[in-house]
């Protein structure tokens, strides 16, 4: 087709060729052997999930707002927290102001220089947690950040009209 082809004409052009294709995809299941994972698995796991699409599940917009408000007052008081044993403040989600604080201000052992500066990833202070009551608070106060961000913040965009979250399943796709 050319480049100056409407769109629209393109779209019809293409549903035109999806007989063909299907033709020839049946034929090459057929050849494979994978008529019944396709009649059997595959297509009834196409209708359950567009029922599920469609049902949606129930989101509670009022309930993620007072979990919102109850983990943010933990994360106020964790930080306080932080701030008193660390002996100022800074920015706990700064990777490099932690790492000055714990392994240049407090001098606690496994400090690893990286061209950006310490690392302060999940398996570095995990393995501090145990004895520094400062890693520990860091790490809890990463995960209800987290949560608050990914589940009450997230959730509540999600939210339909209907009070209910309308998410996409995608047979042929994985994501972790």
């Amino acid at each position: 087709l050319p480049d100056n082809c409407p769109s629209e004409l393109r779209a019809a052009l293409l549903c035109l060729r999806l007989p063909a294709m299907c033709e020839r995809m049946l034929a090459e299941i057929e050849k494979n052997g994978q008529d019944d994972l396709l009649h059997k698995i595959e297509t009834p796991l196409a209708y359950v999930l567009a029922d599920m699409e469609s049902a949606g599940f129930a989101a509670d917009a009022a309930a993620l707002d007072e979990f919102e408000k109850r983990l943010s007052a933990r994360v106020k008081e964790i930080a306080a927290k932080i701030f008193g044993l660390a002996g100022e403040e800074f920015n706990i989600n700064s990777p490099r102001q932690i790492g000055t604080v714990l392994f240049e201000k407090m001098k606690l052992p496994g400090g690893k220089k990286t061209k950006t500066g310490y690392s302060t990833n999940a398996e570095v202070l995990e393995n501090l947690a145990a004895d520094n009551e400062i890693v520990a608070l860091i790490l809890e106060y990463r995960t209800l950040t987290k949560l608050t961000s990914t589940y009450c913040q997230g959730l509540k965009k999600a939210i339909a009209a209907d009070g209910r979250i309308h998410t996409k399943f995608r047979q042929t796709e994985t994501r972790t």
